[in-house]
């Protein structure tokens, strides 16, 4: 497929956006329902508390503000009808967009993540766990502790729950695999409860009477794929094999199963960016298209576990992911405009919160954050931690997110404790200096366990905070392709094309991506 010309690449813009004699303005407040402004492209964005937005000409944001705009005009009306003008709004509506915004504020959380094993085959460049060898077998989960976390998943009050395995690898611990995701089937049939319950594996380990196992049981699967095998298994190293083989050999096997009378859902699969994707944005994004994926989740790196003790190797800037990014982005848009379906997850998810004003389930970019109120996590040995970061640091010491203890904490309790009421707070975007005042606050959040990592704080300092970076240039882009009609046009074909999230449909909130059948 021909290569699209590399996009210009603008330098990144400040944190707050100054408008030149901004001091000089008079500000209508009698009718100004936003004053939160940002350059964006060629055009000013403006949003409001309740996810109401519009782009402006920058005379047009200066009338806005003054309260001088012409009410028979283009702008005066797509403010109105947006919510922004403030002796114009239309109460019942606006609740209702608030209210979609910010639905998970009104349920329990609906992601449960059970680590079977701390043990795996690979050792990762940048593997976030902390993982231990196959002889550690002390590492594992018991059935005991299997069936007490089974328990306690069973005491949250959400209708629909996700069971998701991550790791370590999974496999290494097969009983467990089998005994949780049995026992979750029962306790939601009894309960009259939706269950969705996933795996996160490396696939080195899968068998036939593995793989008919979770397919006939319909666990999502997910595993790693970062591109073409030569970059795949530079990072991804396993002794055992080529590691990339074994991905996409087993990926096609749950595809074909779920094309099958088996049944079963589509497998998904997860890239991780390191210093030696950046090059190369076009052939991974080649990769998951050859192999009928439907999509591509560019994560880049955190600075956890391995990753953060290997970043002079395999780490970057906020800058160079960020071009890697967009280089990536303008390829994919390129695939849209050639006929082919596929998009990208990072979009994807601030597209639903800007443009349809719901919630993705995305508990990562929630304010306040999904710590412990979207996600809970239970290690090995029956610790619960507010998620699956927030167990991965306590690997190297850091205990702080560890809220409870299988069998011994009941669930209310979890959300009694300092920690949670201290990461919400701490994450609650009003509560945050710059947050408070960013044209991005109605849609983002930040994440206390990375502060924490980073910053040795929960509030973390947003002004040289690298994940606020990152989002503030995911957020410039998402919205200069949306000035672009191409680009407009590619973003709401996949807004179509995706199913809607909600509290019903769960699947859209796996941390893997599975895609649903």
């Amino acid at each position: 497929m021909a290569i699209p010309a590399p996009a210009a690449e603008p330098r990144l813009r400040p944190r707050l956006t100054p408008l030149s004699g901004a001091e000089r303005l008079r500000l209508a407040e009698g009718s100004v329902g936003a004053a939160a402004y940002r350059k964006v492209g060629s055009r000013w964005l403006v949003s409001a508390e309740h996810g109401g937005w519009a782009m402006l000409t920058e005379p047009d944001l200066r009338a806005y503000l003054e309260g001088r705009l012409d009410p028979a005009g283009a702008a005066y009306a797509e403010l109105r009808m947006r919510g922004l003008i403030r002796d114009r709004l239309d109460f019942d509506s606006l609740a209702g967009l608030w209210s979609e915004k910010d639905a998970f504020l009104f349920r329990a959380p609906s992601l449960h993540i059970v680590v079977a094993t701390l043990r795996c085959n690979h050792k990762c460049l940048y593997c976030h766990s902390s993982v231990v060898g196959l002889d550690q077998v002390d590492k594992d989960m018991t059935l005991e502790t299997a069936r007490k976390t089974v328990d306690l998943v069973f005491e949250c009050p959400n209708p629909a729950l996700i069971v998701e395995f991550q790791g370590g690898e999974p496999l290494l611990n097969w009983p467990v695999v089998k005994y949780v995701t049995r026992a979750t089937r029962l306790k939601a049939r009894a309960a009259r409860r939706t269950a969705f319950v996933t795996m996160v594996s490396n696939f080195s380990l899968m068998d036939e009477e593995k793989a008919a196992f979770l397919a006939e049981e319909k666990v999502g699967v997910c595993t790693s794929l970062d591109g073409p095998a030569e970059l795949h298994d530079k990072n991804r190293l396993w002794t055992g094999g080529a590691s990339h083989a074994s991905a996409v050999r087993w990926l096609r096997w749950f595809q074909d199963a779920a094309d099958s009378p088996r049944g079963g859902y589509r497998p998904g699969a997860l890239m991780t960016t390191t210093r030696l994707s950046l090059s190369m944005p076009e052939r991974i994004v080649d990769e998951y298209l050859g192999l009928g994926m439907p999509g591509i989740f560019l994560r880049p790196l955190s600075p956890v576990g391995f990753a953060k003790r290997s970043w002079g190797t395999i780490g970057y800037t906020v800058e160079e992911f960020l071009r890697f990014y967009r280089r990536a982005l303008d390829y994919i848009i390129h695939v849209n405009k050639s006929g082919t379906y596929f998009y990208e997850r990072h979009i994807l998810t601030l597209l639903t919160k800007v443009m349809l004003s719901k919630d993705p389930g995305y508990v990562d970019l929630r304010s306040p954050s999904g710590a412990a109120f979207g996600v809970l996590a239970y290690d090995y040995d029956g610790g619960v931690y507010t998620g699956d970061e927030a167990r991965m640091v306590a690997q190297e010491g850091q205990g702080l997110f560890r809220v409870g203890e299988v069998g011994k904490t009941p669930y209310n309790d979890i959300f009694e404790t300092g920690l949670v009421k201290a990461a919400a707070a701490a994450s609650a975007l009003e509560n945050q200096p710059l947050c408070s005042q960013c044209t991005y606050r109605p849609w983002c959040g930040v994440d206390p366990v990375y502060n924490m990592q980073t910053q040795k704080s929960l509030w973390g300092r947003m002004p040289d905070n690298d994940r606020c970076h990152l989002y503030m240039g995911l957020f410039d882009i998402l919205f200069e392709k949306l000035q672009d009609p191409d680009g407009r046009a590619v973003f709401e074909s996949w807004l179509e094309a995706a199913p809607r999230p909600s509290p019903e449909g769960p699947a859209a909130q796996a941390a893997c991506a599975t895609e649903t059948p």
